[in-house]
């Protein structure tokens, strides 16, 4: 495969795409912005990079096929009685 030119943005390196990867998942649009294109052209240049991305892709996969479930009551009112402890980014007493 011919090499083509990084594109002209900060590179992202393997071990960083697996941050990405691990954080947000393999669904390129839901990775930042800043780092998308980078991201997608290491895993057009790398075998190493594209494993890593179907691996992500197969956990993703996985957690897509859980059913979903809603709080319990009891955590639901907890976190409505913290987040009404909270006044613009600060917690009152």
């Amino acid at each position: 495969m011919a090499r083509t030119r990084q594109p002209d943005i900060r590179p992202v390196t393997l071990e960083r795409l697996g941050v990405l990867l691990d954080a947000y998942g393999a669904a390129a649009e839901r990775w930042p912005d800043t780092e998308r294109e980078a991201a997608r052209w290491l895993i057009a240049q790398s075998g190493a990079a594209r494993a890593r991305r179907e691996e992500a892709a197969d956990v993703d996969r996985l957690l897509d096929a859980l059913p979903a479930e809603a709080p319990s009551s009891s955590l639901a009112a907890r976190v409505m009685a913290y987040s009404q402890r909270w006044s613009f980014g600060r917690l009152r007493a």
